[in-house]
């Protein structure tokens, strides 16, 4: 990493010279196979065709991410750029970044990166767990997320009365819930029940279980995971 900035790159910030610089492993990368012979009967024109369009892709979704560190006003510094532990979460997420189809997804991973650095400058101790946060990211679908967000919504703008259990305090707000979920994202209430057990995988989402009258099943909860992990998505420049 020593030579990384070349002496045109160094009249651009750090974090331009650290993308470059990744956005040219990735482009080699993929020139390299491009040079290997073709397989399973496609041409060598088409298999190049394609090669060359997955590089644009994958450019195009890591400058995505670059634009959205602008826009948050993250500005490192060149010794910190150079720093084991940024390098190593900027690498990190730059991989699952350009394995993205979502530009919405994008932003998610910009903010979780802009968040960690801005608190913790990315320390032995947090990068575990920032590793655990974009692995999340990374697994939940786009969709998955939406619809954690908005029984997020119903969960902190409903009042929890004194004694409620977590079934009861669900009941208060779940048919509107549902008809929020339909509206945005096409998900039948009657296929709500199996999407968010899928969801349960993550440790983000808690379905209701226990002997509960007049209960069949079907509701649940956010778990504290999911408001640290929300929390983390957050812009809060101040």
């Amino acid at each position: 990493m020593g030579d990384l900035l070349t002496s045109s790159e160094q009249r651009k910030s750090a974090m331009e010279s650290v993308a470059d610089w990744y956005e040219s492993n990735v482009l080699l990368r993929v020139g390299a196979i491009a040079c290997a012979p073709p397989t399973h009967g496609i041409t060598a024109i088409l298999d190049v065709g394609i090669l060359s369009t997955f590089a644009f892709l994958r450019r195009s979704r890591l400058r995505a991410f670059m634009s959205e560190l602008t826009v948050l006003n993250l500005h490192p510094s060149e010794e910190e750029v150079r720093s084991k532990e940024f390098l190593e979460a900027y690498l990190a997420t730059a991989s699952k970044v350009v394995e993205t189809k979502r530009e919405e997804k994008i932003r998610l991973f910009s903010h979780l990166f802009w968040n960690y650095w801005r608190d913790a400058n990315f320390t032995p101790e947090t990068y575990d767990i920032y590793e655990e946060d974009l692995r999340i990211i990374d697994e939940l679908g786009y969709r998955e997320f939406v619809v954690l967000s908005i029984l997020y919504k119903y969960e902190t703008n409903t009042i929890k009365s004194v004694g409620d259990n977590p079934l009861q305090f669900a009941r208060k707000f779940w048919k509107d819930f549902e008809i929020e979920v339909k509206e945005s994202t096409d998900i039948e209430a009657n296929e709500l029940e199996g999407y968010l057990q899928g969801i349960s995988r993550t440790g983000l989402y808690q379905p209701i279980t226990g002997a509960y009258l007049d209960y069949g099943g079907g509701l649940g909860y956010l778990t504290p995971r999911f408001q640290k992990l929300k929390s983390r998505l957050k812009h809060n420049p101040t």
